[in-house]
């Protein structure tokens, strides 16, 4: 154990800081998202903005329940074609 009194000798153990440019990789690196960022209109903004506030939650939570259930319906839907989906990705 080091010797509280003992402002010379460097800690072994003791974490460095890291660095905003670590933070933000540890950051990349640990999240299962992916940002996405684009152009809407006005209009699309503003019922986004809507929905959010209306549902008291945040625009990216909104985003995601429409598309996920878009996605479920397309799924669901009678005329699904798989193939069609996966050549166009």
């Amino acid at each position: 154990m080091k010797d509280l009194k003992d402002n010379k000798t460097i800690d072994a153990f003791e974490k460095k800081a890291m660095t905003n440019a670590e933070r933000q990789k540890a950051y990349r690196d640990n999240s299962d998202t992916r940002r996405l960022d684009m152009r809407i209109s006005t209009e699309s903004s503003i019922q986004l903005s809507s929905l959010a506030h209306y549902f008291d939650e945040s625009k990216v939570e909104i985003i995601q329940k429409l598309l996920d259930k878009a996605y479920r319906d397309l799924l669901d839907s009678a005329d699904f074609d798989m193939e069609r989906m996966l050549h166009k990705i």
